[in-house]
């Protein structure tokens, strides 16, 4: 039962539109299936002073991502939904 409806969850997770700001929260693989099936795969991601981490995901073409803050215990929650990401280099220089 309690798989079943982490796998409901997880479809409608994944299936929600680009752009929707909500703090949607599923085990983390739950999450990162939910998110392959999506067509998403992890890019980039960064450890925070809380020892949560942030990851990005991104669609093969990099135009559609997601965001999500994974805790410690190993839940991830869906901060930000969008589209058209786009890398930035840092030029080399002064103040940088």
């Amino acid at each position: 039962m309690t798989r079943a409806i982490i796998l409901a969850l997880a479809l409608l997770w994944a299936g929600q539109e680009a752009g929707a700001h909500s703090l949607d929260c599923l085990p983390y693989n739950a999450a990162t299936s939910a998110l392959k099936r999506a067509g998403k795969i992890p890019s980039d991601r960064g450890l925070s002073h809380g020892n949560e981490v942030l990851q990005l995901f991104k669609s093969l073409d990099g135009g559609a991502w997601t965001l999500v803050i994974i805790t410690p215990q190993g839940v991830a929650c869906r901060l930000a939904t969008g589209r058209d990401w786009q890398t930035i280099t840092p030029k080399e220089g002064p103040g940088t």
